[in-house]
């Protein structure tokens, strides 16, 4: 695990609050919950070449800066006024 070792370093070297650092979910734990997330979506048939078939691009990932990365998916919750983008 050495990028976990690495990664925690950079949190403190970077000059995030200690807080944020103590707080910051482990690499191992994340990687597990992503692989998990991973596996119950191809266990439904939802590869990643599927998924990126089912999600049209929209005329905003065609705007702002060509070094941009596009835009996913857009969510919003219950009660929320405004609108988040996942990259």
């Amino acid at each position: 695990m050495k990028f976990a070792h690495e990664f925690k370093e950079a949190l403190q070297r970077e000059g995030f609050p200690p807080h944020w650092v103590e707080s910051a979910i482990p690499y191992g734990q994340l990687k597990k919950c992503i692989k998990k997330v991973e596996g119950e979506l191809r266990s439904l048939g939802l590869d990643s070449q599927t998924l990126g078939l089912l999600i049209p691009p929209s005329p905003e990932q065609h705007q702002g800066a060509d070094d941009a990365p596009p835009v996913a998916f857009k969510y919003r919750f219950a009660g929320e006024s405004s609108q988040r983008d996942i990259s």
